[in-house]
Order: C-alpha cells, then structure tokens, then sequence
C-alpha cells in the first residue's frame, strides 16, 4: 500500500519511511533478526509494496504519453507553489482549530493508550500510530496553508490511540477483580465517556433531527433544504446564485472567482478549462484572462474575501486580478 499513498501525495513519503524504520529496528534489536534475515523478510515486501503501485501507474502513463505531465505535476509545480505561501503559523489557526472542535475526545482518550504503552504495554502499532501523528503533523505544517482537511490525515491514528486507550482504561478499572468494580463506580465512568463525547453526539443529534425534518432528504429538494439548514454556507451562495434559476436568467456556463461551491448550486459549466484558485501560476492566469475574453461568460462571480486572501497570498495575483475586473467592466 506504501505505493498508493506515494501516489496520492508524495509529501507523505516521510511518514512511511518512519514506519518502515521502526519495523526494521524492531526486528534488528528487540527481537534479535540478523541483517541478512531481515533484508529478506522484511525490505523485499516492503519495496514490493511501494514500487509495484507505482510502476504498474508509470507504465500506464507512458503507454498514454503523460510522463512529461506527471513529472510536471509531481516534482515541479508542489515547490512553485511552496515558494507563493507564506509560511507563517497563524495559518495553521484555522486547522488546529477545527481538530480540536471536532476530535477532541480522541485525543483526550488517544493520550491514555500512549500513557498505558509507557506504563508497559508495548506493541508496535501504537509505535507506528505515534509516528503517524507527529509525522504527519510535521507534513500539515510543512505545507504551510493550514486548510481544514489536511489534519484528517491524522484521524485515523487519533481514532485506533482512543480506542486502545478505552481498553486501558476499562483493564484499570477492572483491574482489582470484578468484585472492586461498583456500580457507582461503573455509573462516574459512563457519564465521564459520555460528556467527552458530548459535542460529537450533540452534533450528530442536531444533523439527525434536521434529516428527520427534510424527509431523510430522499428527493432533491429535501437534500437541498436539508443541506441550507444545517450548512450555513449552502444557505448563502444559495441565495447568491437564485438569478441563475430564474427563467429569464442568460443561459451558458459561467465563471466564478471565488468558491466553486457556485458551479453546484447554479447547475452551471465552467466556462474555461482552468478552474479559479489562489496558487494558479502566471501562465495559468494569463490563460484564465485569454479564456474569458474569448468566452464572455454571461455571468462571472467574484467573491471579494476570496480574491483579497488569494492577492496577500500571492503578490503577482493582484495585477492579473485588476485587468480581469478592468475586462469584465469594459464588457
């Protein structure tokens, strides 16, 4: 699988490459694997995994005359956009922020499977999820932008550390023999699991009484209203974009400076092939200013926040921005 992940993200190659090495030091000194033995059984999977994936992809691309673009892709354009972000911390506020609001029982509870791993109970998995979580982080961070969803790459190993970690602790109550365990005793750990999770399960009941309301949105208009009740930002393009369901709106695709969420909710084509977002580099910008000029969408959405995010982001933005508004008033 080490190969499938590479190809989904390459900056992700670090956090295997720590999970392979505590394999290989487990092996060479907890259980004693001479080197030989060890290149054998456990390197020659491991390349397996990684390079299987990857060459079978690379066949297929030159069989399709994409190596080109996928070198471009891969190894050229991820460092020209590291060079337009800022790296600053405070656009990792946003993120942390949205991890803590929404997995903090996991961590509360990931932390004691830690603590019951240094407390005796060794295994190499929680090695490996401790890994995952630092490592991982180290990527987020790394990347510089701190959008919301790059920190569910490490859900999965908050989620298997709070399993473990609910298993600690039922083993500590228990731990005395059945008799130790009263029901009071039983009654404070429930309610503590309870209130840790309290935010989830609010969340999950507000979400499950707004489906109930929209008719468990089995038709279109149900998921749509169900969608507006519960998101805030369906509810404000949706009112955004009503002039394009109007009958008497301009049919055509359309072009949006700003959330694409717009293309959804107006049921409308893009009007170019180049998609608007801040990390477009000139030549694409220049080719967006082309396309719509060639084009003249009927309509062409700007968002202001958006497009002032996109220019402190990526100075040389701003003059493509103004002579695409001074276009767009001309016409």
């Amino acid at each position: 699988m080490g190969g499938v992940v590479l190809l989904f993200k390459l900056i992700y190659a670090p956090v295997l490459a720590s999970f392979w090495l505590a394999v290989l030091l487990d092996s060479i000194v907890r259980k004693k694997m001479r080197v030989p033995t060890c290149l054998v059984q456990i390197c020659a999977p491991l390349f397996l995994g990684v390079f299987a994936p990857l060459a079978l992809f690379l066949l297929y691309c030159v069989s399709q005359g994409m190596l080109a673009l996928v070198y471009w892709t891969y190894f050229e354009y991820p460092f020209v956009v590291s060079e337009m972000v800022d790296f600053n911390f405070k656009n990792q506020i946003p993120g942390l922020r949205f991890l803590i609001n929404n997995f903090s029982p996991l961590m509360a509870f990931g932390l004691l499977g830690v603590y019951d791993f240094f407390r005796g109970r060794r295994d190499l998995l929680t090695v490996h999820l401790v890994l995952w979580l630092i490592v991982g982080l180290g990527a987020v961070f790394w990347q510089g932008s701190g959008w919301e969803y790059y920190y569910l790459v490490i859900v999965v190993p908050l989620g298997i550390l709070c399993a473990k970690g609910l298993d600690a602790l039922r083993q500590m109550v228990v731990s005395g023999g059945p008799e130790s365990v009263s029901r009071k005793h039983s009654i404070a750990l429930a309610l503590v699991v309870v209130l840790l999770f309290s935010p989830t399960l609010q969340a999950v009941a507000f979400e499950g009484r707004a489906l109930a309301e929209h008719g468990f949105a089995l038709s279109e208009e149900d998921r749509f209203t169900y969608k507006c009740s519960v998101y805030s930002l369906y509810s404000d393009f949706a009112a955004e974009v009503s002039v394009l369901l109007e009958p008497e709106s301009v049919p055509g695709p359309i072009y949006v400076l700003g959330n694409p969420l717009v293309y959804y909710l107006s049921k409308r084509d893009v009007a170019i092939r180049i998609p608007f977002w801040p990390y477009l580099l000139p030549e694409m910008l220049e080719e967006v200013a082309r396309g719509l000029e060639r084009t003249l969408p009927p309509y062409v959405f700007a968002e202001n926040e958006f497009i002032d995010q996109a220019e402190a982001r990526v100075p040389y933005l701003a003059s493509y921005m103004r002579e695409i508004q001074r276009f767009l008033s001309e016409k």
